[in-house]
């Protein structure tokens, strides 16, 4: 019988949390260099990809630089089920407030439109009835790497530490919708358990202000300042995330998340 979960992607910050976060369930973790391995979907029941070529976050889709189509074409004709690791760019301009997973999906920037396309390639080669395809908000957690300093957290925490500064390039007053990385991987394992399938929204469903993201992690660090260089509200979102809570129960409540803004900033003083 076909029971283990395939996680794809070993230098993933948020593969190796939900890992950890699964230690109890039989899950196989591994680089996508071992893609071609013979044997390596024996006994798998699932696949989530975490592995993604960078190139996509600035040139326009190419078949060859879509590691999810990659794995989809090693797939295919497998009895295998696969979740889609996407992005709420996916929503076009006129679709961010309250965006639900009917919504027009002409994609935002390069980026967005790359991560339509991706969608589009596997669902073509997979089919929809074993793809459930995760559109995934903007996440808090620790994220401490240098090699990943264009992430919103990263950026975020490598400044408080290493000047006592957060620096934005747009106005704290712009609204975003915002989750822990532990509410991430919780969506994300029962969504596996129930062997779910089509779109999911995954995001907190309410706008939450980027300048108290900030304000919490300075106080939990205990000291900092944030700096504002362009005063402009931008890029504005939330998600409509009444069909993730019906098929999980999961909610995200304002005081968990600047819970968990605190947590991060307390961790980030001890280093």
């Amino acid at each position: 019988m076909s029971t283990a979960t395939l996680v794809i992607g070993q230098n993933s910050f948020f593969a190796k949390s939900f890992v950890a976060a699964c230690a109890d369930l039989d899950i196989r973790h591994v680089p996508i260099a071992e893609l071609d391995r013979p044997g390596l979907f024996d006994g798998v029941g699932t696949i989530v990809n975490f592995a993604f070529d960078a190139r996509l976050y600035r040139v326009p889709y190419a078949p060859e630089l879509d590691v999810d189509r990659r794995i989809a074409e090693r797939a295919a004709g497998r009895p295998l089920r696969y979740v889609l690791l996407s992005s709420r760019t996916v929503y076009g301009p006129r679709a961010k407030w309250n965006a639900s997973e009917d919504a027009e999906t002409t994609g935002d920037g390069i980026y967005g439109a790359n991560r339509v396309s991706i969608e589009r390639s596997v669902a073509d080669l997979l089919g929809h009835e074993r793809l459930a395809i995760l559109r995934i908000s903007n996440t808090v957690a620790y994220e401490r790497q240098p090699e990943r300093r264009t992430t919103f957290m990263s950026q975020l925490l490598s400044t408080l530490r290493e000047r006592s500064e957060i620096h934005f390039d747009m106005s704290p007053a712009s609204r975003r919708d915002f989750i822990t990385d532990e509410f991430f991987c919780g969506a994300l394992r029962l969504l596996i358990e129930q062997k779910a399938t089509g779109v999911f929204n995954v995001g907190c469903g309410f706008p939450v202000p980027t300048g108290d993201i900030a304000e919490w992690i300075i106080e939990g660090f205990g000291k900092g300042r944030l700096v504002v260089e362009a005063p402009a509200v931008r890029d504005e979102f939330y998600l409509d995330t009444t069909k993730l809570r019906q098929a999980t129960g999961l909610t995200l409540s304002p005081g968990a998340l600047r819970d968990r803004c605190l947590e991060i900033g307390r961790r980030l003083a001890r280093e």
